[in-house]
């Protein structure tokens, strides 16, 4: 019993001494090999860690794009659904031929050019011959 109680007396001032080291508390009896190690270890932690928080960031990028796509997908068919609502209350009002296509820009004849002569016209004026 009593050999156990020293042995863990023992470890337990090991532990206590690596933490100190760790901490940076009474290096001055240590030698530039017995630093090298903790230094060592120490920045594979690092890496560690920063992987770690680089991986966090992406996945909190990731979700914020999908979040943006989302908020951005139902705007757009809030809009589409405004738009439509809009169109039926064309599509309601009566008159003559009263449908989607009187939105559309009239359609005119080739041949009628507006503040322009009628180039047709004067080709024929020129050559009769011509039909």
């Amino acid at each position: 019993m009593f050999h156990d109680m020293a042995m863990l007396r023992q470890e337990s001032l090991g532990i206590e001494f690596g933490i100190q080291r760790y901490l940076g508390g009474d290096m001055n009896c240590l030698e530039y090999d017995d630093l090298t190690k903790p230094v060592e270890e120490l920045e594979i932690s690092l890496a560690k860690i920063r992987n770690r928080q680089n991986e966090l960031v992406q996945q909190q990028m990731e979700n914020l794009r999908r979040k943006d796509h989302r908020a951005m997908m139902e705007e757009n068919k809030r809009v589409q659904e405004h738009v439509m609502d809009k169109f039926l209350v064309f599509e309601d009002q009566p008159g003559p031929g009263s449908s989607f296509l009187q939105l559309a820009a009239p359609v005119l004849s080739p041949y009628l050019q507006l503040g322009q002569p009628n180039i047709q016209d004067y080709l024929k004026a020129r050559d009769p011959d011509q039909p």
